[in-house]
């Protein structure tokens, strides 16, 4: 069968196979325990302790035991999971199908969940802080309270594809520009009407309608791959080869090289 995803332990390999979750001894390779899976795995396991966080693309997380595989909780409520889990603090956090969810990592039981009209993606694992929550949508990049799933802000982008935290701030990397905001920054009260109001503008009616709230935004090439953040600046690279480091307080950029073509994630940094 074809194998979906993996990952690993300091003991084990854990493989998802078609219909199946198979854990390996990482010093021989022989099997430890194969489990059957109802259901379709697309992204690798969570693992947290003596812990394994599974997600089906039917909707579901599983809980299962690394020694033995053995089921622990099943949860989720979907709809649907294409990303693996983030489980920090004895929480845990996916992102289906138009649908953000918070769920006890002891129990399974459903702390909240937040549905969204903007569609959160289903592709995309969230980024989480001991206060925050910041997960992509097809349009936007959502920032949630943790402790109650409350949308507190988001910032509206053609296609959003990477999001990251740097202390305080929210970084967002679209198809041509990277845009950072803090995360005590909030909507104004207006905004229901600014698509209403940039029509105006355009029509000569009005005047330009401000930009919305944010810290910085610059323009980056196509193909900019997920961010990096090193101490005070956040590195960017590009699948031609660019790679750029660019102020986290200000966004003017620092320096520039070109390594040639870069096939996937390419940057990797002590602490970062």
């Amino acid at each position: 069968s074809d194998v979906c995803s993996s990952d690993l332990d300091a003991q084990r390999v854990y493989v998802g196979v078609t219909g199946a979750l198979v854990a390996l001894s990482r010093e021989d390779g022989r099997k430890a325990w194969r489990i059957p899976i109802a259901g379709q795995l697309d992204a690798a396991p969570t693992i947290v302790g003596d812990r394994l966080y599974v997600t089906l693309r039917e909707g579901t997380v599983l809980a299962l035991n690394t020694a033995d595989g053995r089921q622990l909780w099943k949860g989720g409520d979907g709809p649907t999971y294409f990303s693996s889990v983030v489980v920090d603090g004895g929480e845990v956090f996916g992102s289906s199908l138009g649908r953000l969810t918070g769920l006890d990592a002891e129990t399974g039981e459903v702390l909240w969940r937040r549905e969204t009209d903007n569609r959160v993606s289903a592709q995309a694992q969230p980024a989480v802080t001991r206060a925050y929550v910041l997960q992509l949508s097809y349009r936007r990049a959502l920032l949630f309270d943790r402790a109650t799933g409350e949308e507190l802000f988001f910032y509206s982008m053609p296609s959003p594809e990477h999001i990251a935290i740097a202390g305080n701030r929210g970084i967002i990397v679209g198809s041509d520009r990277i845009v950072a905001f803090g995360f005590d920054q909030r909507r104004p009260w207006w905004e229901f009407w600014r698509t209403a109001w940039g029509e105006l503008w355009i029509l000569g009616m009005a005047s330009a309608p401000p930009p919305q709230p944010r810290h910085w935004a610059q323009s980056t090439d196509r193909g900019t791959l997920a961010p990096t953040v090193a101490g005070d600046a956040l590195v960017v690279t590009t699948t031609l080869g660019t790679v750029r480091a660019l102020d986290l307080a200000s966004g003017e950029a620092r320096w520039e090289a070109k390594v040639g073509p870069v096939a996937w994630v390419p940057v990797t940094t002590a602490g970062g």
